[in-house]
């Protein structure tokens, strides 16, 4: 195991940056192209909204939620078994997976005060960030507060979250198996896009 860990860090990163860095760059210049797309008002091509909900996917699901003590952090390490905590671009840890968050709660702020937050341009692309945020949030939230006499209470509320998901999905699967886009409400869109991305981020 040690030999490995040598090896992982003898490997030289892209481009000789902190680990991550090339990531991180990509993902500041996509949440450019998208806020600015959003406040002038164009339509954000889908390139950018995939790429995204892929960098989305990456800074909010790769995360430690692991409760090791401090002490044992630095042995995981050296052994090999723990991943190091990496630094893109020499910035502290978390701080683009913060900029992200605080980008796009400033960016709804602004919308609200210019009488746009609601627009078809800007909703469904705003509300599926906010709901993959939300449902991470909340799945912390969920494990980290769990006591041994709630575990019975979470799987509850996971049974519950999974049923909604499941329910609105085939809804909006088979209206579009015998209709085809045409017959999906957009109101449906949404909250199907909204649900899935909730739930991925709180798992």
């Amino acid at each position: 195991m040690s030999q490995i860990a040598e090896e992982v860090n003898l490997t030289r990163p892209p481009l000789g940056l902190p680990q991550g860095s090339v990531r991180a760059l990509l993902t500041l210049l996509i949440l450019g192209v998208v806020i600015h797309e959003m406040v002038i008002g164009r339509e954000v091509d889908i390139l950018w909204n995939e790429t995204l909900l892929i960098s989305l996917a990456h800074y909010f699901s790769r995360r430690r939620f692991i409760n090791i003590p401090a002490s044992e952090v630095p042995r995981l390490q050296k052994e090999g078994i723990l991943p190091p905590e990496t630094r893109p671009l020499y910035l502290p840890t978390g701080f683009i997976r913060a900029l992200i968050i605080l980008s796009f709660a400033a960016l709804g702020v602004y919308l609200y005060r210019e009488g746009r937050l609601f627009e078809a341009k800007v909703f469904p692309i705003l509300g599926a960030v906010t709901a993959y945020v939300v449902g991470m949030f909340f799945g912390w939230v969920a494990k980290w507060f769990m006591k041994p006499g709630s575990k019975a209470l979470l799987i509850r509320w996971q049974d519950f979250q999974a049923s909604i998901v499941l329910i609105v999905l085939v809804i909006t699967a088979a209206l579009f198996f015998v209709y085809g886009s045409a017959g999906v409400p957009p109101w449906l869109r949404n909250a199907a896009l909204f649900l899935t991305l909730y739930y991925f981020g709180a798992r």
